[in-house]
């Protein structure tokens, strides 16, 4: 999957910091573009593309994960952040991804993690982060994701 995709950063110049766990916050990022490269590859339609844009207004910095890959089926849609659900085939994946990257977004980080996505036209993934940081929670040794 990883000779099928073309990635495109476009930073706005302009973003502000934010409080964050980096660690937790590049897992987040890949599991998102992992999803995408490994979505477009299975479609078979040929070299795709992500695109990750980043914006903000007064309360929130957002990362935006654009693919052009076969879109999120609508009959699965309100599932996507379920731990164990996976339209992936049996030993492909774990289901997990999306369920942790919501968590360390919603409960580490005050944050939010959305999608849209359109039949045949891709998947945008939405991350959006307070600004004022003041829900960033360090986990502790028995904190569990998910």
């Amino acid at each position: 999957w990883k000779y099928a995709t073309e990635v495109h950063f476009d930073p706005d110049p302009d973003l502000p910091m934010v409080a964050g766990l980096p660690g937790p916050l590049q897992q987040v990022l890949l599991i998102v573009v992992v999803n995408a490269a490994q979505a477009i590859s299975a479609a078979g339609g040929g070299r795709g593309r992500i695109d990750i844009s980043t914006a903000f207004d007064e309360q929130w910095v957002t990362i935006l994960v654009a693919d052009d890959g076969p879109g999120i089926p609508v009959e699965v849609r309100d599932r996507v952040f379920e731990p164990f659900f996976t339209t992936k085939p049996v030993g492909q994946g774990s289901g997990q991804g999306l369920s942790v990257a919501r968590s360390i977004i919603v409960k580490r980080h005050g944050g939010l993690l959305t999608f849209a996505s359109a039949p045949g036209r891709g998947t945008t993934f939405v991350i959006r982060l307070p600004r004022d940081g003041d829900d960033v929670r360090v986990p502790l040794d028995d904190d569990v994701i998910g």
